[in-house]
């Protein structure tokens, strides 16, 4: 402090004639109340149309002191008409400096491709700082995925389904109804014979549904405890991921749920895990009596018994992926001394596995990770377990009415056979044998047997027609020529060519040339002739005109028509 009428005199160190220094400590520190929400995690904008969507808020204590039953509301506006609003109070304590998620258990429908905007508040008698109470948040749900285009045919007892437009990563899923739950058949290329009496199938780009019981009253009996380690084992055909599941809590603390590949498991029936994803969970009692899992005087805790109906559990967002496909397991980390969870014991009959064809199985639990316990008689943690696959919306399902793919029936028509189908590849049969070439709808038969032809179509469907029985009673002679593949060249020629022909019996060979009055102008004979026959011909002096080469070989007669110009 210093006494001057000059301003510049003024600083904030060294000498003055008047005053005095004097200083003054200032602490800053936090408030001891101070609530605020710092994020709303569901829904979000990767979220689908659903008609039980449910808010997550994340709760911050910004103070000092820990706080108990927090008031929450949340008011969902579309504009500005008003949605919904919900009055919760989240029942467990906040820590200073942390955070707390709190699912509001009153879902309310949202529509696809709609902008929600969610004012989301904390209200704590005595609040120091209200102006960040309220957090404010937009987003919109997604949109539904185009309607996948299709084809199908019904083969041999087997419907054949396909998307002709399938999008790179997604998944299709085909139902026998337009309300079925659970899909018959997975894939952009997919086969079943599970065949619906009118020939509807119904297909979507990806599946939003759950699994498991819906709660924990499915099975008579049950109990709480301080699980560490105990795991649901599953298998996923798909990748998807784990939304939410209803939960039944004892005691209150923390769940750590991890998704996981099963490692080396050892004979004291401890194991290694690789962990693929992972949440941890601030959870409160659902029980109405709350109570902590009791010492087990050998280690560990005591189970608290009872499935009571009083306990409707409380719905939390898991949010865990699961990309790869195959045999995994969902382990439960209680903390210690803390979070009691309820599984079902002492199930009759069958319980596993609880499956979604195509999507997820249920496939048992850690009772019998060496091999040797029977889990049917449990049911552990996870109820109504929403499951969605892909990363986008599901799409409309689309109805395609399936007809019977079409038998080919071969006719003769004059001297060929055709068959009444044709498709994008074809093969005909003589007596069982594939004819080399005859790959064409029409073909002309050159001996007596028996024919038929198998047809595949563009959906990959095999089809044959009904044998044919064919006798050939006279044939061309140049179609009789290629049985043993004659050859005469060149044609037109002065009187000198190249004959080449293959005959597979011993027989005497005569080769005679004939003129057009059927006089024999040429002639030479090979005796007990078999193999191939390759020679340059001269017929010698004869005039120009039209000839016929006649070949005799085991009482057949081959012609080929000859002409000579000199």
């Amino acid at each position: 402090m210093v006494e001057t009428s000059t301003a510049s005199d003024v600083v904030s160190c060294g000498n003055y004639s008047r005053g005095e220094t004097e200083d003054f400590r200032l602490i800053v520190i936090n408030p001891s109340t101070d609530f605020t929400i710092n994020e709303v995690t569901t829904p979000s904008v990767s979220d689908c149309a659903d008609n039980k969507q449910y808010v997550t808020v994340s709760i911050r204590n910004n103070g000092s002191v820990p706080k108990t039953n927090i008031p929450v509301s949340v008011e969902v506006k579309n504009g500005s008409t008003t949605v919904a609003t919900f009055n919760n109070i989240y029942p467990g304590t906040v820590p200073g400096l942390s955070n707390a998620s709190f699912t509001l258990q009153t879902p309310f429908v949202t529509t696809e491709n709609t902008t929600y905007t969610i004012l989301a508040t904390a209200t704590v008698t005595g609040d120091q700082n209200t102006g960040n109470n309220t957090l404010t948040t937009s987003l919109t749900i997604g949109r539904k995925a185009d309607y996948p285009v299709v084809s199908g045919i019904i083969c041999n007892n087997n419907a054949l389904l396909r998307v002709t437009n399938p999008v790179t990563n997604s998944n299709y899923f085909w139902y026998n109804s337009a309300n079925a739950t659970a899909p018959v058949a997975a894939g952009a290329a997919a086969n079943t014979t599970s065949i619906p009496g009118n020939k509807t199938f119904y297909v979507s780009n990806e599946l939003k549904t759950s699994i498991g019981p819906t709660t924990k009253m499915a099975y008579a009996q049950g109990g709480y405890n301080n699980f560490k380690g105990n795991f649901v084992r599953f298998n996923n055909s798909v990748p998807l991921t784990i939304e939410s599941a209803r939960l039944y809590i004892g005691n209150p603390g923390t769940v750590e749920v991890i998704v996981a590949n099963l490692g080396t498991v050892n004979q004291d029936g401890s194991f290694s895990y690789i962990p693929l994803a992972r949440t941890t969970l601030n959870v409160t009692a659902t029980h109405p009596n709350p109570q902590p899992a009791p010492p087990n005087p050998n280690g560990g805790t005591l189970e608290v018994d009872g499935n009571i109906t009083a306990d409707t559990g409380a719905v939390y967002y898991l949010n865990l992926p699961v990309n790869d496909p195959g045999d995994h397991i969902l382990l439960v980390l209680c903390n210690e001394n803390g979070a009691t969870i309820f599984r079902n014991k002492n199930i009759t009959g069958t319980t596993y596995p609880i499956s979604i064809a195509n999507v997820m199985s249920i496939t048992g639990n850690s009772v019998n990770i060496n091999g040797t316990g029977d889990p049917n008689p449990f049911y552990y943690f996870f109820y109504d377990m929403k499951i969605r696959t892909g990363t986008s919306c599901p799409s409309d399902r689309v109805p395609i009415v399936l007809t019977d793919a079409p038998t080919p029936v071969v006719t003769k028509v004059g001297d060929s056979l055709v068959s009444s189908v044709t498709g994008v590849s074809m093969q005909w049969y003589k007596d069982n044998v594939g004819i080399n070439g005859a790959t064409l709808a029409k073909y002309k038969p050159i001996e007596s047997g028996v024919y038929k032809v198998v047809v595949v179509d563009a959906l990959g469907c095999q089809k044959t027609s009904a044998d044919l029985q064919v006798t050939i009673t006279a044939l061309p002679p140049e179609v009789i020529a290629r049985e043993i593949k004659l050859s005469l060249s060149p044609n037109p020629n002065k009187g000198l060519f190249n004959l080449s022909f293959e005959v597979k019996e011993k027989a005497d060979l005569t080769i005679e040339l004939l003129n057009s009055a059927g006089q024999r102008v040429f002639n030479q004979s090979y005796p007990a002739f078999i193999g191939t026959f390759s020679k340059q011909m001269n017929v010698g002096n004869v005039n120009d005109g039209y000839y016929v080469l006649k070949i005799l070989h085991n009482k057949k007669t081959y012609l080929q028509k000859v002409i000579i110009i000199k």
